[in-house]
């Protein structure tokens, strides 16, 4: 829905209030601190050679803190890639490549008998089959990724177990080429045909076949939807399981032939030899040269069919990413400008140093640990807290620990990384300053 996302006077004002609240919230502690400060304290102060200790501890609660926060964000954002990625590359059981999806409606009126229905389908297929550039053409009731559907028993020839322990099956009405359209490989047997109408042909998945007839060879027997009246379905052939969601463990599946149960509306799927999109405009004449009042709701290629059903998640990953970015370059900057701050106050202290013999070398290294230390420390407790909230994580995630090594390993030296820049920069600054002019500042 970020269609629907715009700034408009209410956005701009929120962030104006927002910005006016932070800068009197953060502006406040200081004016105050600067207000309550004994002006001959102060003096004396600004006379030593090394800050005070309250200030600096101030500055090094807020780099930690702003360092434990991106600790956190970047580890959630580098789970969640890492989650999105292996999201994306799991097996489908079905390969999306050249392959275009249609949604077909067709009419009430006209269509009242399932005959009738057939026989548009029929003339469909072949149509689509016939178009240039088409290798294959199907339909089915629902395409993969797209959810449960048709949720009915599995009752197997000679079982007397009560209906409610019987396995769940998704039903999918197709039509006979449509495991070769989509690339659905057949693990046993082979897919019913249009010479087989008089039999009660059904092809099951790997999980149906393990389910209901574990250990045993399932082509050639018989099951039904726990309908006595119903004449049972012989198995034709097994095929690799599918998936109803990339997140989601296959289900078991049944494939029966489309004039068996057919629907108003189904999918058309077709595999073709070059780009897919270029199919659009010759699909839909083929739709409207049966019946111009048949509705094309979309047409899509199965690799958009993959990619909108994470839109979720891929949202999610772009949010938090997002986060994770902007707390790190604001933990960057806060650590430069806290650095470069407390390079100056000790100014004075760093030239007395270089003048009684301190090297670059010993100046730059005394700079980044002092600055280092309140990073390291924020680190720590944000990989702690990250950690500790390993729970919630986890039913966002997809092949991925909350723990990954990995991800939090990459964090740690990203962070370091970008820290330890951040420090050396106004670390080298001040080591090329003459020592003299360093004693002379104030």
């Amino acid at each position: 829905r970020l269609d629907e996302i715009h700034l408009d006077a209410r956005a701009l004002l929120f962030a104006l209030a927002l910005s006016l609240v932070t800068g009197i919230l953060f502006g406040t502690l200081p004016a105050w601190r600067a207000s309550a400060a004994d002006p001959q304290l102060a003096l004396r102060v600004s006379s030593r050679a090394t800050e005070g200790r309250r200030g600096l501890l101030t500055r090094e609660l807020l780099v930690g803190f702003e360092s434990g926060l991106s600790a956190v964000l970047l580890v959630v954002a580098g789970l969640l890639i890492g989650s999105f990625v292996r999201l994306l590359n799991v097996d489908k059981g079905f390969n999306a490549d050249r392959l275009i999806a249609v949604e077909i409606n067709l009419p009430r009126n006209g269509y009242g008998e399932s005959s009738q229905r057939e026989s548009y389908y029929r003339q469909l297929v072949a149509k689509m089959q016939a178009l240039p550039g088409v290798n294959t053409a199907a339909i089915v009731s629902k395409l993969p990724l797209q959810g449960e559907d048709w949720v009915d028993v599995m009752q197997r020839e000679g079982e007397h177990r009560p209906m409610v322990e019987l396995p769940m099956t998704n039903m999918r009405f197709c039509s006979p080429d449509y495991f070769r359209a989509m690339g659905i490989a057949f693990v046993a047997g082979q897919s019913f045909t249009e010479a087989d109408r008089k039999r009660n042909l059904a092809v099951i998945s790997e999980l149906a076949a393990r389910r209901v007839w574990p250990g045993e060879n399932p082509i050639g027997k018989k099951f039904s939807r726990g309908d006595p009246d119903e004449p049972p379905f012989e198995v034709a052939g097994v095929v690799r399981d599918v998936r109803t969601g990339l997140a989601q463990q296959p289900v078991v599946t049944a494939y029966v032939p489309y004039w068996y149960r057919n629907r108003f509306s189904m999918n058309a799927v077709l595999r073709t030899s070059a780009d897919p999109r270029m199919l659009a405009p010759a699909v839909r004449s083929t739709v409207w040269s049966i019946d111009p009042d048949a509705v094309v709701d979309e047409i899509r290629t199965m690799q958009n069919v993959v990619s909108s059903s994470v839109d979720q998640r891929r949202f999610q990953v772009m949010l938090i990413a997002g986060f994770a970015a902007s707390a790190l370059l604001l933990s960057s900057i806060g650590i430069y400008g806290v650095v470069s701050w407390s390079v100056v106050r000790r100014r004075n202290e760093i030239g007395v140093r270089m003048a009684l013999g301190a090297t670059s070398g010993n100046v730059r290294r005394m700079v980044m640990a002092q600055g280092l230390r309140p990073v390291l420390a924020g680190l720590a407790v944000g990989i702690a807290v990250a950690l500790a909230s390993g729970r919630v994580l986890s039913s966002l995630l997809f092949g991925v620990s909350p723990r990954d090594p990995w991800t939090i390993g990459g964090v740690v030296l990203v962070l370091a990384a970008v820290a330890a820049l951040a420090c050396y920069i106004p670390a080298r600054r001040t080591t090329l300053a003459d020592p003299l002019e360093a004693l002379r500042y104030e």
